[in-house]
């Protein structure tokens, strides 16, 4: 008995031996199964795992754009106020060089006067503006030097800050000189209102090369010197276009304020010295047509006030010399 059952033990053992490395045999096959299957398993996304990926992404774009759109608007505002600014600090410049005078909207030459004064469309001759001068003998519409403007000196050649990051030669209807915008700002008339005051009412007539001075303005804190420009032009089709030299008081004129950031503001610097934003206002000029008004709203032109548009006196206090 004793010998059979040690036999059976060791028969058992042996079963036993032989059934373990038969599973170890066995066991990197059944691993290798495993991990193919795993694998065929994890092989991708899945359909809707990836619409959830795109829509995450959707809305975050959706939230992060407008900021981006308001930080480039806001970068784009505050090179415009820089460029304004210069503008202001060059006229100072000019003044103290030329016994506080300020400098001219536009002075013809003799050959202009005399033509402009015989009453021709076509004078010729040439023209210095604020920001140029144009040489009218070459071509109907003229040559424009910039480097020869008054101001130049003063931001040492920089034709930069005469132009505005959100007025582009492409808004435009017509380029007055070649292919490049010549000035996105405006000078107020009040201050040198030059040779070129076709309608005016200063003392001597029209085209008298008169200036006045820093003294003469009692308010200078309260005293656009520029601000940034536009106009519609006077007959169909109405397109936009450069406001060239000067322009007068709001009461007098078409609105000429070019609301060109978001739609809602314009930059003016002041006499003194300081930049100010202005929302849009609108009062429509004594010439103003009813296709120009409707060309001004879809542009964003405007006046700038700080009372109400309608009323002559508050309209025309911030454009005032006096």
């Amino acid at each position: 008995m004793i010998a059979v059952d040690v036999f059976c033990c060791d028969r058992e053992e042996n079963a036993m031996s032989r059934n373990f490395f038969i599973d170890r045999e066995n066991m990197p096959n059944q691993s290798t199964a495993n991990v193919a299957a795993c694998g065929k398993n994890k092989a991708g996304f899945t359909l809707i795992e990836l619409l959830v990926v795109i829509a995450i992404i959707g809305v975050l774009v959706g939230l992060l754009l407008p900021a981006v759109q308001q930080a480039r608007e806001a970068a784009r505002r505050i090179s415009c106020s820089s460029n304004v600014r210069q503008l202001g600090v060059a006229m100072h410049s000019y003044m103290s060089a030329n016994n506080g005078r300020f400098p001219c909207q536009k002075i013809d030459d003799d050959e202009r006067y005399q033509n402009s004064v015989g009453g021709s469309w076509t004078p010729g001759g040439k023209a210095l503006f604020w920001f140029g001068e144009v040489d009218y003998r070459t071509e109907p519409n003229g040559t424009l030097d910039v480097k020869a403007g008054p101001l130049q000196p003063f931001f040492e050649s920089n034709a930069s800050v005469l132009q505005c990051p959100n007025f582009s030669e492409s808004m435009l209807e017509e380029v007055k000189f070649g292919d490049r915008i010549a000035t996105a700002f405006g000078y107020n008339s009040q201050l040198g209102p030059g040779s070129g005051n076709y309608y005016g009412s200063e003392p001597g007539g029209p085209y008298q090369d008169k200036t006045y001075r820093i003294k003469d303005i009692p308010e200078t804190s309260r005293t656009i010197a520029f601000a940034e420009t536009a106009m519609i032009y006077f007959a169909a089709p109405y397109g936009l276009r450069e406001q060239l030299g000067g322009f007068s008081k709001p009461s007098t004129t078409d609105p000429a304020v070019h609301f060109r950031h978001g739609g809602k503001f314009a930059n003016a610097v002041f006499v003194d010295g300081h930049v100010e934003g202005f929302s849009r206002k609108f009062r429509k000029g004594p010439w103003t047509s009813d296709g120009q008004v409707v060309q001004m709203e879809f542009h964003n032109l405007g006046v700038i006030c700080n009372g109400d548009p309608a009323d002559a006196a508050e309209v025309d206090a911030l454009w005032d010399r006096n």
